[in-house]
């Protein structure tokens, strides 16, 4: 015997809350009603405000998305530049022949070994700045201010590196917090949608179980077969569990 598939997912609970809002609409012209319009306009009232907090979970979502891959753009930016100033700073002392200590004032060790880094983010951060720092230190002990990239040019990446990890930030508390206002629709909607088929189940129990399933299906009910078990008509395909 098929089984009914309680909707589990938002998707699956907004779909079977537009199609029986819809199937009444139809049902009641007809005079054909399972539900009250009290009961209906509950319904219609909590599934406009779910669809719409859906809506905006799922805005949050993709710019939650969006804002992390920006992010990571500019953070790989921001690895990029700090490569290329030690490259440079040390093919300049290499090539002028300058004291090794020059490279102490870029976190360089005077062999011209790179710091160990790891790919904490703020580890990076950290490294710009005392990139910066240290190029201004350099300066004023008398030596050429870093060139590829320049200490402004390093600067620029880095404020961008900071803004963006900002706004990554905010936009996953937007959708921390859009998760929990959806959250917030799911048992009322779960409780309506209950209600709606035992009050369609009672008004069509003196149907056939085949009938019965028909008409629940147009107000949106779903249900699983089993393997090789015989299906109702006017339904090809079995649907299978989520």
């Amino acid at each position: 015997m098929p089984i009914y598939r309680v909707p589990r997912s938002d998707v699956t609970r907004l779909a079977f809350m537009k199609k029986a809002i819809q199937t009444a609409a139809l049902d009641k012209e007809m005079g054909n009603a399972y539900a009250d319009d009290a009961l209906m306009a509950d319904f219609s009232a909590h599934y406009t405000a779910y669809d719409a907090a859906f809506v905006e979970m799922r805005g949050a979502l993709g710019n939650r998305v969006r804002e992390t891959a920006e992010s990571t753009a500019v953070f790989e930016k921001l690895k990029m530049y700090i490569s290329h100033a030690w490259t440079s700073i040390y093919h300049r002392v290499l090539r002028l022949d300058l004291p090794a200590g020059i490279l102490t004032y870029y976190r360089l060790h005077a062999d011209g070994s790179r710091p160990a880094m790891t790919q904490a983010r703020e580890a990076w951060a950290l490294a710009a700045r005392q990139i910066i720092q240290g190029d201004g230190a350099a300066v004023l002990a008398g030596y050429t201010a870093m060139a590829e990239p320049t200490a402004v040019e390093l600067q620029a990446i880095l404020d961008a590196y900071i803004t963006k990890t900002g706004d990554t930030q905010q936009a996953d508390r937007k959708y921390d917090q859009a998760q929990a206002d959806l959250a917030t629709y799911r048992e009322p909607a779960d409780a309506l949608i209950k209600e709606l088929r035992d009050r369609i189940v009672f008004g069509t129990r003196k149907l056939d179980a085949s009938s019965q399933r028909r008409i629940l299906r147009s107000y949106g009910a779903q249900y699983r077969y089993l393997p090789h078990e015989r299906q109702d008509e006017g339904q090809e395909t079995a649907v299978s569990e989520e």
